[in-house]
């Protein structure tokens, strides 16, 4: 997913970078309306990366609610989750992201567990897709431009979605990563402290 996000970015770069060097000097340079296309194709596959996460993640909750768990296990990631520092959550309230305000840390409800891990990451990729989505129909709106080499004139002037919604989804992105980095680490964490507890299979001995 990430290397389809940096790779459709690259596209969408360059194709810019084309447009304003044929500003610049149009005798000597050329439109690269075709690279506007390209970011976007690489955008769809970065959506179909998320839904496939969303799949695996509730795959995770089906066997997460399927057995009685570890108390210990879910007591110790509350507890380290709760020390932690402030994780930042998605939202798409009291934000103004083409003046890059950037995604503000949301007061939410403290993370229970690891079922609490699970509905917190599917709610905050729930925001993340829906905002690609809007990211998507802007650049699609956006392509006639880029053919009359008039794509970033009309994006600095905020009078397509794409350009509000470019910056508000990069933000998030970042964010949504952190937050998954973060929560998964914290499993890891209690792990280590909570062994050999709940891991007991790992060191018996099968008989012969």
């Amino acid at each position: 997913m990430l290397l389809q996000w940096h790779e459709a970015n690259g596209h969408l770069e360059s194709a810019i970078l084309a447009e304003f060097d044929y500003k610049v000097d149009p005798k000597n340079n050329k439109l690269d309306p075709h690279g506007f296309k390209q970011a976007l194709a690489g955008y769809e596959q970065v959506a179909l990366a998320l839904e496939t996460l969303d799949k695996k993640l509730a795959e995770l909750e089906v066997i997460e609610k399927s057995g009685p768990g570890v108390e210990v296990f879910e007591q110790t990631v509350t507890k380290i989750l709760a020390e932690s520092s402030p994780l930042e959550r998605l939202s798409t309230k009291g934000v103004r992201y083409a003046d890059i305000a950037g995604a503000k840390m949301q007061k939410s409800e403290p993370i229970v567990g690891t079922a609490g891990i699970l509905a917190a990451q599917r709610q905050d990729l729930a925001i993340l897709r829906a905002t690609l989505e809007e990211v998507l129909e802007g650049l699609r709106n956006a392509l006639p431009l880029a053919q009359k080499g008039e794509f970033a004139q009309v994006m600095l002037s905020g009078r397509n979605a794409f350009g509000d919604k470019m910056p508000q989804f990069t933000d998030m992105m970042s964010a949504f990563e952190r937050f998954y980095v973060r929560t998964c680490m914290a499993t890891i964490t209690t792990t280590m402290q909570v062994y050999p507890r709940g891991f007991e299979w790992l060191t018996e001995k099968k008989a012969p």
